[in-house]
């Protein structure tokens, strides 16, 4: 696995490659995505990987050009697999509920790199609703989700003067890993890599 990977930080290609999911489909309980590799600035086709997501949980693919591919142990899309879930509630008047709400807001942005929607972990009830709607009260709950992030909101919430509590979440952790290619990724418990063609180098380059 991690042989695919530094061949597309260094040795033969350096930086004179970009790379192209070309085909995807799901078989069983498996994600199989097809890369194509190509030398950059051509059409001319380098290589080809077929990568085997098994027992894939979630993913998001983006049809776009690739320029780095990064397999993840700890990330924070894997959050929702390996971290302990509770359920943040909080209890009196915010000082400044719109200052609170914007510092939620980026907050969010900065541990989550832009991997995770900021409405993704709050109150279900929010969906037709704002958070303005959610503060205007005097109780309630805020959001349920991984700990490593809904203590950082509780600590938010804190400054603005609002009285919190957390209650834990009985929850099943599984091992999963993350494969991440520009906005695009895939959970799943493990990544197999094929190369299924390659063609010769020096001729591909002759041949621009």
């Amino acid at each position: 696995m991690q042989e695919f990977i530094n061949k597309f930080k260094q040795a033969v290609f350096e930086d004179d490659i970009y790379i192209r999911p070309s085909h995807i489909s799901e078989k069983n309980e498996n994600l199989i995505i097809t890369f194509d590799v190509f030398l950059y600035g051509t059409e001319k086709l380098i290589q080809s990987w077929k990568v085997t997501c098994k027992n894939f949980e979630n993913y998001k693919l983006v049809n776009e050009f690739i320029g780095d591919i990064d397999i993840f142990q700890d990330h924070v899309l894997l959050w929702e697999y390996t971290e302990l879930h509770t359920a943040l509630f909080y209890n009196g008047k915010a000082n400044n509920k719109y200052e609170l709400i914007g510092e939620l807001l980026s907050k969010h942005l900065e541990i989550t790199k832009g991997w995770i929607d900021y409405n993704y972990y709050l109150n279900k009830s929010l969906e037709w609703k704002s958070l303005d709607w959610l503060f205007s009260g005097d109780s309630g709950l805020v959001a349920s989700g991984p700990s490593i992030l809904l203590n950082e909101y509780k600590n938010i919430l804190e400054k603005f003067g609002l009285k919190t509590s957390i209650i834990p979440n009985k929850r099943q952790q599984t091992k999963y890993e993350v494969i991440t290619f520009n906005s695009s990724y895939v959970i799943a418990e493990e990544f197999i890599f094929e190369l299924i063609f390659e063609s010769n180098i020096s001729e591909s380059a002759e041949s621009i």
